[in-house]
């Protein structure tokens, strides 16, 4: 399971958003492009990526390339680290076993309806099927959305500055312990699991929906929900406070430091964006506009 900037925001195959918890604003707030204003003429347009398909967000990638085309220079949040492969040497037990018949049941069946062979049913462990309903539904992400963007910026020559260092990004991983997260899905992590595909459909499709919708709120506040009833997700792998807040003051430390005719067009992680403590509500709070664009 090789962990890169992509697979950053949503390790866990689907989860197109990276929560630091709290409920949804306002509807002004239902975007995914917004104008940074930080003073002195220092001004940028924000893009809150998520590992989404371009196929299923084409009306996102028009606009951004929109935007982009109005640019002069990038800043990215990262490269595109690789990390090495996430393994363990120690056996996970299979999880259903562990499950009450109706529950176990159902996942069965449900498993089995999605053409996984009975053999890796039988062992399966639970953070592996915690992964794979996560990401249920969810269109191959390649190209994603952010990709086809920065390819334009490819194509134009767009200079390209990064917030964080590779050095840092490595520093700030964690080492992923996938016993012990498989330890933590138990009976009732997938039953709510179930419960939440049972009213929404498919996960990873619902999560690809909000995001093409631009509910980028209505998206954190679920994957807030998914966390805090014990799902796996991708903050599990990096120092998520530190990591935000690093993010948060060199955006405004790069958009202060540009010249006025050099606007830049900034790719963040959509789950940087939203939340009470995401890149929208520091900005207002820290005396910067933000305004949404589309």
């Amino acid at each position: 399971m090789p962990i890169d900037r992509r697979t950053f925001i949503s390790l866990v195959a689907g989860a197109a958003a990276c929560p630091w918890g709290g409920a949804a604003r306002t509807e002004t707030d239902r975007a995914l492009f917004w104008r940074i204003e930080a003073g002195n003429d220092a001004v940028g347009t924000v893009f809150g990526y998520a590992r989404t398909a371009a196929s299923v967000s084409a009306d996102v990638v028009r606009d951004g390339i929109r935007m982009l085309e109005q640019s002069r220079r990038v800043v990215l949040d990262m490269d595109n680290v690789k990390f090495p492969p996430v393994t363990t040497t120690e056996r996970m037990p299979p999880l259903l076993p562990m499950l009450n018949r109706p529950v176990a049941d159902e996942l069965r069946n449900l498993l089995a309806a999605l053409t996984v062979p009975q053999s890796q049913i039988d062992e399966m462990p639970g953070v592996l099927i915690a992964m794979f309903l996560y990401g249920e539904g969810q269109t191959k992400p390649v190209p994603s959305v952010g990709g086809v963007i920065m390819d334009r910026a490819k194509a134009l020559h767009l200079p390209v500055t990064t917030l964080l260092a590779t050095s840092e990004v490595e520093k700030l991983r964690k080492p992923v312990d996938l016993v012990t997260l498989n330890k933590a899905v138990d009976e009732k992590v997938i039953a709510f699991m179930l419960d939440v595909r049972r009213e929404v459909g498919p996960i990873g499709r619902h999560c690809e929906h909000l995001y093409s919708e631009r509910r980028a709120e209505e998206l954190h506040a679920f994957a807030r929900s998914m966390r805090e009833h014990g799902v796996p997700e991708s903050q599990t792998f990096f120092e998520g406070e530190t990591i935000r807040e690093l993010l948060l003051t060199r955006l405004a430390t790069a958009l202060s430091s540009q010249a006025a005719d050099a606007p830049a067009f900034c790719f963040l992680p959509i789950g940087v964006i939203s939340g009470p403590d995401g890149l929208l509500a520091t900005s207002r709070r820290r005396g910067m506009r933000a305004t949404a664009l589309a």
